[in-house]
């Protein structure tokens, strides 16, 4: 794709209407995003009939395994799982004007994050402006089997797989020669995997000693971290700051309903033990286990109060397409389809 040019447009802060030609559209998200994908798609088409227009992302891995990838028809080319390899195939396939003779659906292996390469940051310089931090992708997968979890169900991602330490420094590297200091950590559990999270602290600090360097990483991990006190404080020198952590619940039968099972036990010493390092937790809560009764939120209230939690990231149960709840639920008919929830809502 090196020779290609190249221009990233964030729907979230520019208008697509102001997009110029191109051969193709690709476009990426996920499920919540359906909406705003087929508004930009659709003007864009109006606009450049004779372009192709590919969608990948989360969004098509989600539809397929529930049956319903057929709500992105309208796409050319739809793309599932890792497009790491499969899109500059593609690419490579469009310039021969072989690409029609392609299926629709193009799905891909997962493909191996150890062996990334440097993210473009040529393409980041002229819209670096518009952010106030930067992402690193750090790793995929988690170890452990939470039942609503579709992080657990992708190919390959019940355990880390994780990415060149050299590589993160690299990228680190180029956003503070940029000057931004405020970096999540995307990953799906920094932890997963112990000794390279180690390895990744440790390297980090010496980066920082070399450079003199002054970072703030925002990350999500398990609650297991209170027990690894040594890394708590490499941590913390590296310049974590804000750990998402899913709590999920503070009732323990839904815990145990849901195979939380790294949350069963000592939950607020486990909270306090982080904190003491000084980090702030930034707690995930889930609503709507069966397990849970009308006291729910009281007691979470509560909880927050004794552990001195500020903040959090509340949601529903969702069964997600894939998952063990998901065939739990529909095996026991408590799904409904889409239509029907739209016409149960009004």
């Amino acid at each position: 794709t090196d020779h290609w040019d190249i221009e990233i447009v964030d729907c979230k802060i520019e208008d697509p209407d102001l997009t110029g030609p191109a051969d193709i559209f690709v476009f990426s998200g996920i499920n919540q995003d359906i909406d705003s994908i087929r508004g930009v798609h659709d003007r864009l088409k109006e606009k450049y009939p004779g372009a192709t227009f590919v969608l990948g992302g989360p969004v098509t891995w989600s539809l397929e395994k529930e049956g319903k990838l057929d709500f992105l028809a309208y796409f050319d080319h739809l793309f599932v799982l890792d497009g790491e390899r499969t899109l500059p195939e593609f690419l490579a396939a469009f310039e021969r004007g072989a690409h029609k003779d392609l299926p629709q659906i193009i799905h891909a292996e997962r493909f191996p994050v150890e062996h990334a390469r440097k993210i473009r940051f040529d393409l980041l310089y002229p819209k670096a402006h518009f952010y106030y931090g930067a992402v690193i992708e750090v790793s995929r997968g988690c170890p452990f089997l939470c039942e609503f979890c579709d992080i657990r169900v992708l190919p390959g991602n019940n355990r880390s797989n994780n990415k060149q330490i050299d590589l993160i420094i690299a990228e680190l590297d180029e956003y503070h020669k940029l000057g931004i200091t405020q970096i999540q950590f995307a990953c799906d559990n920094f932890i997963g995997n112990v000794d390279w999270a180690r390895n990744c602290v440790k390297a980090i600090n010496a980066w920082k000693l070399r450079t003199g360097a002054t970072i703030s990483i925002f990350t999500w991990l398990t609650i297991n971290l209170y027990k690894m006190p040594r890394l708590l404080e490499d941590m913390r020198r590296a310049g974590f700051s804000i750990l998402f952590i899913g709590i999920e619940s503070v009732n323990r039968n839904s815990l145990l309903e849901t195979a939380k099972v790294q949350n069963i036990g000592a939950m607020h010493e486990a909270i306090r033990e982080i904190q003491a390092y000084g980090f702030i937790i930034a707690p995930g809560l889930i609503f709507g286990f069966d397990s849970d009764n009308k006291m729910v939120f009281d007691e979470t209230l509560q909880f927050f109060i004794e552990t001195g939690l500020i903040g959090g990231d509340p949601s529903f149960l969702m069964a997600l397409a894939g998952t063990p709840l998901y065939e739990r639920m529909q095996a026991s008919g408590r799904l409904l389809e889409r239509d029907d929830a739209v016409a149960a809502r009004k």
